[in-house]
């Protein structure tokens, strides 16, 4: 292959990694919000396109509730998404049941879909049996979990689990 048509192979391909949306899921509460947004500028400062819910705009409804509203975006963000990032820290006491029912919804679409581009990433320290151990245990083969103390822990953990993520999907796409 001459340089030219691998610098030509190159731009495709990053032309087409800047189109792979990449769903960033977590609790807002907290520093929780802080996190998700540390978390998502660093992956666009490495050129992903990375998005949170309040990233996406829903269509505007009177009778929807913010918490409605809340998962019409998450749920946006999913299914607009092809890598899936989720970001798990405790939350208050008082929070914790909120907190659960909400990684429990999101976390369960990409389980009901068996969806392969996830990751799910755990502060260390915390005791989180209520979420979907069945999950974790059968898709812990195609799922990349981890564990930190820190978000910025995992950030390059992240940013090449994206960039793998992405290579797969550009050799199986109709690009290639």
């Amino acid at each position: 292959m001459r340089p030219s048509e691998i610098k030509k192979d190159l731009e495709v391909y990053r032309n087409f990694s800047k189109t792979v949306q990449i769903g960033i899921f977590g609790y807002f509460g907290d520093s929780g919000l802080d996190n998700l947004i540390k978390l998502r500028n660093y992956l666009k400062t490495h050129d992903f396109n990375a998005k949170l819910s309040i990233d996406i705009e829903t269509p505007e409804s009177p009778i929807v509730s913010p918490p409605a509203d809340a998962i019409q975006s998450s749920l946006l963000l999913y299914q607009s998404s092809k890598i899936l990032i989720y970001i798990i820290t405790p939350a208050p006491l008082d929070q914790q049941q909120k907190m659960l029912d909400s990684v429990a919804i999101e976390y369960g679409w990409a389980y009901l879909e068996r969806r392969n581009c996830v990751g799910i990433y755990f502060q260390s320290g915390h005791d989180f049996n209520t979420l979907p151990q069945g999950a974790k245990d059968e898709l812990h083969e195609i799922w990349n979990m981890e564990s930190f103390n820190e978000i910025e822990d995992v950030f390059e953990i992240i940013s090449r689990f994206c960039e793998d993520k992405i290579r797969e999907l550009y050799f199986v796409s109709d690009i290639v």
